[in-house]
């Protein structure tokens, strides 16, 4: 009964249209002076076929109703819908579809973010016991300060990766950009990373820092300690330089390389190649949110490498004048 209610409404129109026709008929007969008896059948007659072309519109229109009452659920209903009954119903029905994918596309969207992290968590779960039993098999061994504060070191790396992972997507993100001085952001990178020079007795040159960039200084300076980090997981002899010119700020090393075939898919999450497969605690994530970072900041990324001679890591500052402080 509901359902008819609300069909009688939708279609008023039809029954009001019916009665101002034989209203019309009547004050036209009843000025003219003309008889009326037969618009009483005419209105009855005309009243008959109305309902009859009510009744089967009301047919389809129930018909439809539980068509998409059953459809309610559907995890893709525009597939199903009934055909449009008029231009209206077409403009919805594309409305509908259009929505319908746009759903489904974020739905994918979350479910690929989800997997990501659960993959990444996974991942960084895994790596941070690395130190975690190295430490213990120390302190069961002979306690050696200076490699447990490496691996300490290791830990807090470790830790602070996954904070920055989940501050790269996030939209309260705080990337704020300014005017950032390359040297002293660098020498601390460069500090931060100095109880490694010394135990792997490896040298660092500096040249070409005095210059300002724009840019966010704390992403910055965790793509720099990034970089720094990952060069100095492969070298073994040798050194490390910095310099910037032309707009590059370029990081070398003396390590062993990367082999030509493993260059392109350095920044994929999780590839370690070649040397990742050597060392057994590469996780391949380090380069991986580099290259996040660095599109977040609109600064260009690649590695040039020659295999047993070392790395240059890239960073590019897209219109950037060589400005000396």
């Amino acid at each position: 009964m509901k359902l008819l209610q609300h069909f009688i409404k939708e279609r008023r129109d039809v029954l009001i249209l019916w009665a101002l026709t034989v209203l019309t008929f009547w004050i036209i007969g009843t000025l003219t002076g003309y008889d009326t008896s037969w618009l009483a059948y005419a209105a009855l007659l005309s009243l008959f076929f109305t309902a009859i072309i009510l009744g089967v519109s009301f047919v389809r229109f129930r018909k439809r109703h539980q068509r998409l009452q059953e459809l309610k659920d559907d995890p893709a209903p525009e597939d199903r819908l009934p055909r449009p009954a008029g231009q209206i119903e077409s403009d919805y029905d594309g409305m509908v579809r259009e929505l319908s994918g746009s759903v489904r596309r974020m739905k994918r969207e979350t479910a690929d973010k989800s997997r990501e992290d659960a993959d990444y968590y996974a991942l960084w779960t895994h790596q941070i016991k690395t130190p975690i039993a190295a430490m213990r098999l120390l302190l069961d061994a002979q306690p050696d300060p200076v490699k447990l504060r490496a691996e300490l070191f290791r830990i807090e790396e470790y830790a602070e990766m996954i904070l920055q992972y989940q501050r790269l997507d996030s939209p309260d993100s705080d990337y704020r950009f300014e005017s950032v001085s390359l040297e002293p952001l660098v020498r601390a990178a460069v500090r931060k990373y100095a109880p490694f020079f010394v135990t792997g007795k490896l040298s660092v040159s500096l040249e070409g820092l005095d210059v300002t960039v724009n840019t966010d200084e704390k992403w910055l300076s965790f793509i720099v300690e990034q970089l720094l980090s990952n060069a100095l997981k492969y070298t073994n002899e040798g050194g490390i330089s910095v310099t910037f010119n032309d707009g590059e700020l370029r990081i070398t090393d003396t390590g062993i390389g990367i082999l030509p075939e493993d260059l392109p898919r350095v920044f994929e999450k999780g590839y370690t190649g070649w040397n990742g497969r050597m060392d057994k605690k590469a996780s391949g994530l380090g380069l991986y949110l580099c290259r996040r970072a660095a599109d977040s900041l609109s600064l260009g990324l690649r590695l040039e490498s020659v295999p047993e001679l070392g790395t240059t890591a890239v960073l590019i500052f897209p219109d950037t004048p060589d400005v000396r402080d």
